[in-house]
């Protein structure tokens, strides 16, 4: 390994030369970083008078973006993060194991920690029987039924595309029935997570039907609404769960008052942050953020938080018999061509972490940590072992056409024209075509379009095999095959047993991975940073609800 280290330093200066070259080369925007974010970087701003006097711990002062309402109907509204803190739902998942934890479910009752299978279409879930919403309404099965069929008349019957019908067996157990099976991990989830509750007194007493005013049952209140200017909560002191071993990190309230401010302008943004007029921004591009690095004007007063968000930038080969990654020794020769390290760097620092492994690696339950020491091209960059597969391969010299879309200011095409050098390396000629999203996915049902795609997979659930099935189900499709023309069927096996909840472990999962990593069926690059930056003088700890949503009412203050 030392040796390939070695062998890895001496390439990247050798090339770094001709990659960047063709960078500056590029027309249209740089993409020379991972996230979008308006303005001038903080190493061009003025320096801002740092705040005076004793710092206010009791207000929490963050920048957002406006939700223009606060309806709790669609809870995976990223914009409406702050709710997360006003509503429960019944279940919510630890961000370090994707394990399911009960929160208006008692975990004590039924057989699965909350809740019963009484058949394969019926389903039992117990909740507490001294819930109460901030106006004082007692919380019963009644109003969870009420909660998942208004949803779906609000319109988010995709939500729970299989339920029929919900409702109260006695105060403290509702049922839901399903007019089919639910065959999967991530599809059952979704019936438990996304589903915050309300009472249906408080929905007929909002004259708004609880868009623009709220009542839940979360450690917060609020207090103030104005659409296009902020958002304010206020701890809520007589929260209903009493029993502190039951109330998880993600619902603690260290805070007496949060204030979201909308803001649309990063310079705006980051002079707040300068001057403690904002303790917290929950996204915030990495150009932005070089006065706060280390070394920075102000990074004894403000830090940044990175974590890998939930998409992973995936290169996914045509293995329609039309196209040369057919050939599996050229698709391994591709991916062992290419330094995914040196892709992540080549977007700016801290905007990208390499992928040692397919699939997002925080917040979901399945993912195996060994898959990251396990050989192969997703944990090794070597040219040697490319040229042998490439000489194994059929391939004739044709040019590889590269695909991707013009999302992200670019970065994709950046990503696109370091894999060209690389492959240049090794002596396969390619071709870079960069079109818009609509017209890249239009593209990729074309056989003939395209050799290999850089597009983004992503798992907004608990499980893996949300992205897998984007990647490898054939069920996406009406061709009998995956959307990239893979056509195996011991992986649709592999798939399908991966995917039944029945048969849902490690085992089958592994066994998924091993045999898509052994064919080359896709190659996952890296995933994007979400940068939070953060007054160190008000929080200590971030406090984060699923894969990367911040709580900023649970973050640990500063001493």
């Amino acid at each position: 390994m030392k040796e390939e280290v070695m062998r890895r330093k001496t390439y990247l200066v050798a090339s770094a030369a001709l990659i960047m070259c063709l960078l500056a080369g590029c027309s249209g925007g740089s993409g020379s970083s991972g996230a979008s974010g308006g303005g001038e970087s903080g190493s061009d701003t003025e320096t801002v008078a740092a705040p005076t006097g004793p710092v206010d711990k009791s207000v929490l002062n963050i920048a957002g973006s406006d939700p223009e309402d606060v309806a709790p109907f669609k809870t995976d509204k990223g914009t409406k993060g702050l709710l997360w803190s006003v509503y429960e739902s019944l279940y919510d998942l630890d961000p370090d194991t994707g394990e399911l934890c009960p929160v208006l479910a008692d975990g004590s009752r039924g057989e699965n920690n909350g809740y019963t299978i009484v058949d394969d279409t019926t389903y039992e879930i117990y909740i507490y029987d001294d819930i109460y919403d901030h106006a004082g309404n007692h919380v019963t099965a009644s109003d969870v039924a009420f909660t998942y069929m208004h949803n779906i008349e609000e319109g988010y019957k995709s939500y729970y595309s299989k339920l029929d019908n919900a409702y109260a067996i006695d105060d403290t157990t509702v049922c839901l029935e399903l007019s089919a099976p639910i065959e999967n991990v991530s599809e059952f989830n979704t019936y438990l997570i996304n589903i915050w509750v309300y009472t249906e007194a408080a929905y007929n007493a909002s004259a708004s039907g609880l868009t623009t005013d709220a009542c839940g049952t979360g450690r917060y209140m609020l207090t103030d609404f104005v659409s296009g200017a902020s958002l304010t909560l206020e701890r809520w002191d007589d929260y209903w769960q009493k029993d502190e071993s039951l109330i998880n990190k993600r619902h603690q309230a260290y805070v007496e008052k949060i204030v979201e401010n909308f803001m649309s302008e990063e310079t705006q943004i980051v002079i707040g942050l300068e001057s403690g007029t904002i303790d917290l921004c929950t996204k915030i591009a990495t150009e932005n953020c070089s006065d706060f690095m280390e070394g920075g004007k102000y990074s004894d007063q403000v830090a940044v938080s990175m974590l890998a968000d939930n998409k992973q930038l995936v290169l996914t080969p045509n293995c329609s018999p039309e196209s040369p990654m057919s050939d599996e020794n050229l698709r391994l020769a591709v991916y062992y061509a290419i330094d995914n390290t040196y892709v992540a760097a080549s977007l700016g620092e801290g905007s990208a972490v390499p992928s040692s492994a397919l699939g997002i690696s925080n917040g979901v339950s399945d993912y195996n940590p060994a898959w990251e020491t396990e050989e192969s091209y997703q944990t090794t960059y070597n040219l040697d072992l490319a040229k042998e597969y490439l000489a194994k391969s059929n391939y004739n010299g044709e040019t590889l056409t590269i695909l991707t879309n013009t999302d992200n200011n670019g970065v994709y095409k950046t990503v696109a024209l370091c894999i060209n050098a690389f492959l240049e390396e090794i002596g396969v000629k390619s071709e870079i075509v960069v079109v818009d999203k609509a017209t890249a996915e239009a593209n990729r049902t074309d056989p003939s379009a395209y050799d290999m795609e850089i597009g983004t997979a992503i798992s907004c659930t608990s499980s893996l095999m949300e992205m897998y099935t984007f990647l490898f189900n054939t069920e996406t499709t009406s061709t009998g095959k995956t959307q990239w023309f893979v056509e195996d069927a011991k992986l649709q096996e592999l798939f399908d047993t991966a995917y039944r909840l029945d048969t849902h472990n490690e085992d089958s999962m592994n066994a998924l991975y091993d045999y898509v990593i052994e064919k080359g069926y896709a190659y996952g690059l890296l995933q994007f940073n979400a940068n939070m930056a953060y007054r160190t003088d008000k929080i200590s700890e971030i406090t984060y609800q699923g894969q990367h949503l911040v709580v900023p009412g649970s973050c640990i203050m500063a001493e």
